[in-house]
């Protein structure tokens, strides 16, 4: 592993699962260690093509396109993984695929050099171009969209995309062509190939340089989203990076052996900071380039290609064995840590210009919704802040945790003032839930240890009701009030989901979920069902009435820690130790929309009242706005 053999720790760890070893089980903790770090970025594997898969593209759209050996194009959900079409137009293996910058058009290539345009929304092709009879191994676009550049063979031809009208560029000294690259303000290509040189070609004088990389055959090369830098990659594993600007040969600016072997493909993250390659190895290596940090997402077998999403989150990765892999990759760049502690709670307030906060470092973050700055701080000394809940009347926001030697403990903020000005112990032990009625006179608090909700008077700070677990449970952790502030429903320990009549405490339902934890819990906004989060990764829903099950929703692959619905009720938000947030439709069941920002797991989710802004908080100390033109389209985190 450490060397990057995937492929061979693939092999030799399902040599010695127990049907390979006549049913004697040989594993130990190092096999599962080993099983985990192969597959922990992992999101889903499919089977893409009969046969090898050459190349993988991204849309701006976020679809994903594949080119196989099998003669098809094949698109994809690039969410869901889902299906979308098989394009057939091609008569021979298909090599090389690209969208052009607005993601409506597709462009693929063949071993013969057959070139095919297609319209995406239609799924049908509007044109085909003859490159040369050369395999045609490398297309890349313009960044206006408005040239094509295409290899084949030894040779580059350009296209203009309006009329589709081309000439051919010898590339000297570059041998067949495997990468292919637009640079220096799309005046000039970079190319490389068996030859070993890296050919850097002018297209208005037609005049070219080329610089040396290695001996033998160079099969990658990628240009920094700024058009500064080009990286190079061989077989032999070497890595290059060049100055793509110079007019004159330029000398390497850095360089590296990619211990997972050769390098089949290359790309850079969009700031530049980080430069990912794979190879026959299948491990897929992201390099950090300011500190020469490395870390491995594990393909399935040997990486032909792989493409990277427009938010910077996931990678698609394909190969040989003709599987498509998407897997976590988070390449964003990585701000200063917002708190210096886990993010246990976050939230909104009612009027949607603000949000909090909450961490294990005692501290309470105000933040503008609108900008996503910091507001500054409410802080408190040797506390723990676990939940926290804007008063949706007032300008209070009441936070839960706890205290060494203290128990659980309930503050009152007045957010005009930023003073402290109540607080009291509410519990024996660490106040995991606060929810205020909707009159903002009452809030209920749920009890770690003495598995019970309590609901106080919020000026006089006297307890008002008493909502006591029924058995088994012995723990509580989540507390949610219904729309109409007449019932309390919070979940706790052994499967247990409990509804209480919020004046008298008496328990309305017991809805039973069996062993494990039930973490998370929410009314629907229109009242009329419950969702709570499921220590095996379910999102659990029932009637609000008459407790009758609702269809469960797949979840997450681990314990779900938060959830909440859109303001519509008709969608469905989850965060998971599994580090996803989730979207779900609630009349299909089915996940809308899945966004990777966290690094570990996500404990907190809180939405605006317009159903345009997700706040989310995590184990790595750090918080994420995440903005939608719709409750359709949810768009990368703005900070």
């Amino acid at each position: 592993w450490d060397e990057g053999q995937v492929v061979r720790v693939l092999e030799l760890l399902n040599q010695t699962r127990p049907e390979n070893t006549d049913g004697i089980d040989l594993r130990g903790f190092e096999w599962y260690y080993l099983w985990r770090v192969c597959r922990e970025n992992d999101l889903r594997v499919v089977k893409g093509h009969d046969g090898p898969i050459h190349q993988v593209a991204w849309s701006s759209r976020g679809v994903v396109a594949s080119a196989g050996e099998d003669r098809l194009v094949k698109l994809w959900n690039g969410v869901t993984g889902e299906l979308l079409a098989e394009l057939a137009g091609h008569d021979r293996p298909v090599y090389s695929v690209a969208f052009a910058p607005h993601g409506n058009i597709l462009v693929s290539g063949d071993e013969w050099g057959n070139i095919c345009i297609w319209d995406v929304a239609r799924r049908e092709t509007v044109r085909t171009l003859k490159a040369a009879v050369a395999p045609s191994r490398c297309i890349a676009f313009s960044r206006d969209g408005q040239w094509l550049l295409v290899s084949a063979g030894n040779s580059v031809s350009r296209w203009k995309t309006d009329s589709w009208q081309g000439g051919f560029f010898d590339s000297p000294k570059a041998g067949d062509i495997f990468g292919l690259v637009w640079a220096d303000n799309d005046t000039r290509f970079v190319a490389v190939g068996t030859e070993g040189m890296v050919v850097f070609r002018n297209m208005t004088s037609n005049k070219a340089f080329s610089v040396r990389h290695s001996e033998g055959y160079l099969s990658a090369l990628t240009i920094s989203a700024d058009g500064h830098f080009v990286a190079s990659g061989g077989l032999d594993g070497h890595i290059k990076i060049w100055d793509a600007t110079t007019p004159k040969v330029p000398e390497p600016q850095k360089e590296y052996v990619d211990l997972a072997g050769a390098a089949a493909c290359l790309a850079f993250s969009a700031d530049g900071r980080f430069l990912v390659s794979a190879g026959i190895t299948g491990a897929v290596t992201v390099r950090d380039l300011q500190t020469g940090f490395l870390r491995r997402i594990a393909h399935t077998g040997p990486v032909e290609s792989f493409g990277i999403s427009p938010d910077q989150t996931v990678a698609v990765i394909a190969g040989s064995d003709g599987m498509i892999k998407w897997a976590r990759i988070n390449l964003r760049p990585e701000p200063n840590s917002d708190h210096s502690g886990k993010v246990y709670a976050v939230t909104i307030s009612p009027d949607g210009r603000t949000a909090a906060s909450g961490s294990r470092d005692g501290k309470v973050r105000l933040w503008d919704v609108a900008t996503g700055q910091s507001r500054g701080e409410l802080s408190g000394s040797e506390r723990r802040v676990l939940c926290i809940a804007f008063n949706p009347t007032s300008d209070q926001l009441a936070v839960g945790g706890d205290v060494v030697g203290q128990g659980g403990v309930v503050w009152i903020w007045d957010l005009r003032s930023r003073r402290e000005t109540a607080a009291w112990k509410a519990h024996s032990n660490s106040v995991w839930g606060v929810a205020f009625t909707p009159d903002g006179k009452r809030l209920a608090t749920a009890g770690y240890t003495d598995a019970k909700v309590v609901v106080w008077d919020v000026e006089s700070r006297q307890e008002v009701v008493k909502c006591n677990f029924p058995a088994p449970s012995e723990r509580a952790w989540c507390v949610a009030i219904s729309p109409d502030g007449r019932r309390i429903a919070a979940g706790g320990s052994k499967g247990v989901l409990a509804v209480w009549d919020a004046a008298t405490g008496d328990v309305q339902l017991k809805l039973d979920k069996g062993e494990g934890w039930v973490w998370a819990v929410a009314f629907s906004p229109d009242g009329t069902s419950i969702a709570a989060g499921l220590e095996s990764g379910g999102i659990a829903r029932w009637d609000a009435a008459s407790g009758a099950p609702l269809p469960d929703l797949p979840g997450h692959h681990a314990i779900v820690r938060t959830l909440g619905f859109f303001p519509d009720s008709h969608a469905l938000y989850s965060g998971g130790e599994d580090g996803a947030i989730k979207l779900w439709d609630l009349a299909t069941r089915e996940e809308r929309a899945r966004l990777m920002a966290h690094d570990g797991a996500v404990w907190a989710l809180a939405i605006a009242p317009d159903g345009r802004t997700l706040f989310s908080g995590g184990v790595d100390k750090r918080v994420r706005f995440w903005r939608a033109a719709s409750n359709d389209e949810v768009n990368a985190a703005s900070r």
